[in-house]
């Protein structure tokens, strides 16, 4: 009795299931932009391709359920919607027991909310230099360069004299970083 019949049949079963789970793994057409890797998509594409964008995304970013990629991807898509809303959802999640959505939310939030004269971000990203996770501490660092204040230039300095070498190196560059970005100042 051949086996040719029966091989036949497992090696079809077999590519039907590769072919068919990443199809399946790839989901709604959200998801896709969620798992996305390479790509962003503007405010005006989400919008235009999904209208409830916004929501979709704060609840994704919210969910400790989903997938760290797809969460943090979610989280990073909200620096298009920058509204009160956003800085307090994001600010929320920088509490998260997630250490990557922590650091991603605080540097979101200095990049997307470091307006002029905003002293009290400062100040808040400066409550993060003593986070548990390093991941965290050079996060907060990096976001000071997108603050347009005075404050954070001095934050940066007074990093940069402190006891830890790494985030010491880390201030020195980002402090050069800031001042080339803003011409000078």
């Amino acid at each position: 009795m051949s086996h040719r019949p029966l091989y036949a049949l497992l090696l079809s079963a077999l590519l039907v299931l590769l072919f068919a789970a990443p199809a399946a793994a790839q989901g709604t057409p959200f998801e896709q932009v969620l798992q996305a890797m390479d790509t962003v998509p503007t405010r005006a594409q989400l919008d235009a391709a999904f209208p409830d964008a916004y929501e979709r995304l704060l609840e994704a970013s919210a969910d400790a359920s989903r997938d760290p990629y797809a969460r943090e991807r979610a989280l990073s898509l909200l620096s298009a919607y920058p509204s009160p809303q956003t800085r307090k959802h994001l600010m929320g999640l920088a509490a998260d027991a997630d250490p990557g959505v922590r650091k991603l939310a605080v540097y979101t939030v200095g990049r997307t909310f470091g307006a002029p004269g905003d002293a009290g971000l400062v100040g808040w990203l400066l409550t993060f230099l003593q986070d548990a996770d390093p991941r965290v501490r050079d996060h907060a660092v990096r976001a000071l360069r997108w603050v347009d204040d005075p404050s954070a230039d001095e934050a940066l300095l007074v990093i940069t004299q402190q006891g830890d070498a790494d985030l010491a190196s880390l201030a020195r560059i980002t402090r050069e970083r800031r001042k080339r970005r803003l011409g000078g100042r």
